[in-house]
């Protein structure tokens, strides 16, 4: 099985090349403006910025544990969040970052292990709730101007409400006792009596969840603000409505488990959204942001690379 998988990097590393090849060649990707400019300040300031968005994410990770009393530094936190995101990149599939973080936490939380690893789950879902609010609001305020919309940038907006809904309706029937109870009795006893303390330990945190939730929106805040700046070297400026919605969704085709670290997926998909708002060399756009996007998993290499042994202990 696990030999099957890692047979499949290769072809998904072609398909990742093929993507990016073809979007070259089409025109659709013009890396001319690069080539032009010397790298300056500038790209430092994007990588910074996308380095940055760590930092909130660990917190709502850290606040997450500590409501389930599992009690471990800040620091190590963060380590793990950045070795997620090497094992994101490196391993074949698509849940190589969460992985890694559930492997961690699984090894240092002996007396509360599924509660340790249901913040990895929870905290995933807290954190694309957030980016698809964020859709919502770009899409509420495109239905706001006079500019007329094309019917895919309606589309795109009609799926970010969808996804905002549907993820309000998950945590209604969890939250709300009646439901929860019915959607565990179709779980096995031995699972079902843990996922209900668990919930509870939840409800009963509901401000830490809420300040994950705020968390996660500056985090975001920050990827979205990479993409504005990625914009800016190519010569493209971007809309916070634009990018608001657009990142939402070539953040979760990135997720897609087609390539590795779904690269080529992301900027297809990317060329293709920007294009619906008349904004050229979206996948452009995209490759600069996946440029610091590897640079920071490569840093979570290096944490991993030396401070693997203390982690373990």
């Amino acid at each position: 099985m696990m030999s099957s998988r890692w047979l499949l990097l290769p072809l998904k590393t072609l398909i990742a090349g093929g993507l990016l090849w073809w979007l070259t060649d089409s025109g659709r990707m013009d890396l001319a403006p690069l080539a032009e400019k010397a790298p300056g300040p500038i790209y430092v300031v994007g990588f910074l910025i996308y380095c940055l968005s760590f930092l909130p994410q660990s917190v709502r990770w850290w606040w997450l544990l500590g409501a389930q009393k599992v009690e471990i530094a800040l620091i190590r936190i963060i380590q793990w969040t950045l070795i997620g995101g090497f094992f994101g990149l490196v391993l074949p599939g698509g849940a190589g970052t969460e992985l890694a973080r559930g492997y961690y936490v699984f090894r240092s939380s002996p007396n509360a292990r599924t509660a340790a690893l249901s913040t990895v789950v929870l905290d995933r879902i807290i954190g694309l709730f957030a980016l698809v609010f964020l859709g919502v609001l770009a899409f509420l305020g495109l239905l706001a101007d006079d500019a007329p919309l094309n019917i895919n940038a309606a589309l795109m907006g009609v799926a970010a409400v969808a996804l905002f809904l549907g993820a309000c309706l998950g945590f209604g029937l969890i939250g709300f006792s009646p439901s929860r109870r019915l959607i565990l009795s179709l779980v096995p006893r031995r699972f079902a009596e843990p996922v209900n303390s668990m919930v509870h330990a939840y409800l009963h945190g509901k401000r830490v969840i809420a300040h994950g939730f705020i968390l996660s929106v500056g985090a975001h805040l920050m990827l979205m603000g990479s993409f504005m700046i990625a914009g800016y070297i190519l010569g493209t400026p971007l809309g916070w409505r634009e990018v608001f919605l657009i990142v939402p969704l070539v953040t979760i085709s990135n997720i897609i488990p087609i390539s590795p670290a779904g690269i080529g997926v992301g900027e297809v998909t990317a060329s293709f959204l920007f294009a619906q708002f008349d904004i050229a060399n979206g996948a452009a756009i995209m490759l600069v942001v996946r440029m610091w996007m590897i640079l920071s998993q490569l840093l979570g290499g290096l944490v991993y690379l030396f401070y693997r042994d203390s982690l373990s202990k």
